[in-house]
């Protein structure tokens, strides 16, 4: 009978084994929900660490779990660490962020491991779908194999608790301002001779480099005795994980010569949708979503990069019809 018992102890490893080549060597899960938002008001639930207390489904297993928060609030290198008897410890960063469209993570457990999550955010007609993922390296171990087809259920269920109370948190949370009161403008556009400097910076040092940029453009351009014939305006290039890349220039009274790092450039003749904002600099977001709104209406396709300009409290959002670049010669003294 022992002998048995043993030779059918032997089959049943031995089959485990061969069926566990057949298991991934990675886990991965994910999850999709419709949130009845806007994608800005989604991403920031899930950008902004510290409104994951509403939302997260694992805290509520330890109301005790101790959170701590090191570096941005927000965005790429934000990170909370978690103390737990319950649960264990661990920490989760944000590694990339781009703004309402995905954010990732990368959890560390201990000796537990590590994992790594993401949601992606789609814009559709009733709102916003999240996709929620879930992921971490599994390796030849079979016993590690066969744990996650059992977690997977219950995987799945926090998940849904978990994008559940996130649908709640962002359909509550205020909505952007309407756009309404934002001037929406197709205007054409004379070419505008321009000096300016390449940069690129962080969102928390962005002002800085801006100013600083100015400034040098202002001395080159004093050099070749050159005016300054409308508002310091910057075109962007890129802006993902917190980082931009940027034009900061100044239209001049004429052609000028390139000078080191400070450039000489035109911006061409063309079309572009315009958009008036006044009010401070957190709300251009509005003007953004205002100039897409009305190009999606009309139908129109944007080929260059948006830039802004101020003068004063007025910043001018310019999406280019048809011209490699996005510029104006109109600036307000208002």
């Amino acid at each position: 009978m022992l002998k048995k018992i043993l030779k059918f102890l032997g089959i049943l490893i031995l089959v485990l084994l061969i069926g566990s080549l057949f298991i991934s060597k990675e886990y991965k899960t994910e999850k999709s929900i419709v949130i009845n938002a806007p994608a800005s008001v989604v991403y920031d639930q899930v950008n902004n660490l510290k409104n994951w207390q509403s939302w997260e489904p694992w805290r509520k297993e330890d109301p005790s779990m101790k959170i701590s928060y090191e570096g941005p609030e927000s965005g790429a290198n934000a990170k909370y660490s978690w103390v737990s008897e319950k649960m264990g410890n661990g920490t989760m960063t944000i590694t990339e962020s781009t703004a309402n469209k995905n954010v990732k993570t990368a959890l560390n457990f201990g000796p537990g491991g590590d994992a790594y999550g993401g949601f992606n955010f789609e814009e559709v007609a009733e709102g916003t779908k999240v996709t929620w993922d879930f992921n971490f390296p599994v390796g030849w171990n079979p016993i590690g194999k066969y744990m996650t087809l059992m977690m997977d259920g219950e995987m799945q269920k926090k998940m849904t608790e978990g994008l559940d109370d996130l649908k709640k948190s962002a359909e509550a949370a205020p909505k952007p301002e309407a756009a309404a009161n934002i001037k929406i403008e197709e205007k054409d556009i004379a070419a505008t001779p321009y000096m300016f400097v390449k940069a690129t910076s962080t969102g928390e040092n962005i002002s800085n480099v801006i100013g600083e940029s100015y400034g040098k453009v202002g001395e080159a351009m004093g050099k070749q005795k050159l005016t300054q014939a409308g508002a310091p305006f910057c075109i962007y290039y890129k802006w993902e994980n917190n980082n931009f890349e940027f034009d900061a220039g100044i239209p001049s009274s004429g052609a000028g010569k390139d000078d080191g790092e400070v450039k000489a450039g035109e911006l061409k003749a063309g079309k572009a949708v315009v958009a008036t904002y006044f009010g401070p600099y957190e709300g251009t977001a509005k003007a953004h979503e205002a100039v897409d709104a009305y190009m999606k209406e009309k139908g129109l396709t944007p080929i260059g990069n948006a830039w802004k300009c101020m003068q004063t409290t007025q910043w001018w959002l310019k999406t280019l019809l048809n011209s490699k670049q996005m510029f104006t010669t109109e600036f307000s003294n208002d």
